[in-house]
């Protein structure tokens, strides 16, 4: 495993922690009834539904991830600025 996959691995993993948190009843609820509509549909309704719902949720999954990565990174240039400019000022940091 490469550094890049290892990390790539890492940043998933924490992601689907922050992610998949236990819904509320409220949101069980919505679910439930977003489950059997989708239930009562013809198969070419629901394959199409399905299909578009994927798709959703895979754009939506890498947009988080994108965020997730450009937080990590605002934070370790942020990081090493606080330690540059303490290093400049001679303050321990």
């Amino acid at each position: 495993m490469t550094t890049k996959e290892f990390l790539e691995m890492m940043l998933d993993e924490r992601i689907k922690l922050l992610l998949f948190r236990k819904p509320s009843e409220d949101g069980l609820k919505i679910e439930e009834a977003g489950e059997k509509v989708i239930m009562e549909l013809d198969e070419g309704k629901k394959d199409k539904l399905e299909a578009y719902m994927d798709l959703m949720t895979e754009n939506m999954a890498q947009n988080e991830r994108n965020a997730y990565i450009g937080g990590l990174k605002d934070g370790i240039w942020l990081a090493r600025e606080i330690r540059r400019l303490g290093s400049h000022t001679n303050i321990d940091i």
